[in-house]
């Protein structure tokens, strides 16, 4: 019943923030989070000789060469992202094709998150992120508790997620629920590093969170869909936005200048 599901169409995401505010400047992106439209580059020119180019390589590969090597790359289970119904349209997201609730690959994470979930049932994590300090969590139930921090507080992922949940980062994984008020932030940057590392499949070595090179290790299961916009001969800098917390570790076409003087989008086809 959706009037564009024949419409070709693609977006980019922007937050200008005004001069007398923290990080005034500006924030912009593409996206891959919930489809690809056709291949997008963004160029953002600022003063001080701020000038950085992200997203997908329109002069070397046009819009049928990404969804072929799309196909060509990824897991059988994922090629159906780049086929009808979505195709020619669009090369959509895997929450809302087949990985959906109910679909036939709705419980694909299911197994490594009940991994997850068992092994800290019997031991602990540890980990330490930027600004905020170094936590210890623990399962208890199916409820997932972290102490520490600057705070030196207690936060939570209130319940184990289910595969829609870690692909959208949703759900359990953007829930305040139990948090003391002054904690709500930083629970929620807890979850967003959880559903970052379940994606990636490395929730289990805290201390490559954030290298790229230990990300979606072959044969196994993880987001292949988010993987694929991290090609270097798909995207500039190896950078891509495949799901919603991909910015997690800085690995997302995710621009930033304190003083932009020119924002460029190149539409490939």
């Amino acid at each position: 019943t959706d009037p564009n599901l024949d419409v070709y169409f693609d977006f980019g995401e922007m937050a200008i923030i005004p001069k007398g505010n923290n990080d005034s400047g500006l924030f912009i992106n593409t996206t891959r989070v919930d489809h690809f439209g056709f291949p997008l580059q963004l160029r953002v020119q600022g003063l001080d000789g701020y000038d950085r180019t992200l997203g997908e390589k329109v002069s070397e590969l046009t819009r049928d060469q990404v969804f072929q090597r799309f196909i060509a790359r990824v897991p059988n289970e994922f090629r159906h992202l780049a086929q009808a119904p979505y195709a020619p349209y669009r090369l959509i997201a895997p929450a809302h094709g087949d990985f959906n609730t109910g679909k036939v690959h709705g419980n694909y994470l299911q197994p490594y998150i009940d991994q997850i979930w068992a092994r800290y049932r019997n031991e602990n994590i540890t980990f330490t992120l930027q600004h905020l300090g170094t936590f210890t969590g623990r399962v208890y139930g199916d409820t997932f508790r972290f102490t520490g921090g600057n705070q030196n507080g207690t936060f939570y992922i209130n319940g184990k997620p289910n595969t829609q949940e870690v692909m959208l980062g949703a759900g359990k994984l953007a829930d305040a629920s139990n948090a003391a008020a002054q904690d709500i932030g930083t629970q929620l940057q807890i979850q967003a590093q959880f559903a970052a590392a379940i994606n990636r499949r490395v929730l289990e070595n805290p201390a490559q969170w954030y290298n790229a090179a230990y990300h979606y290790p072959a044969g196994q299961r993880a987001n292949w869909y988010a993987w694929f916009w991290h090609n270097g001969d798909i995207v500039h800098e190896n950078k891509g936005y495949g799901f919603s917390y991909d910015d997690v570790g800085d690995h997302a076409t995710l621009l930033y200048s304190p003083k932009p003087t020119v924002v460029t989008y190149t539409i490939g086809w």
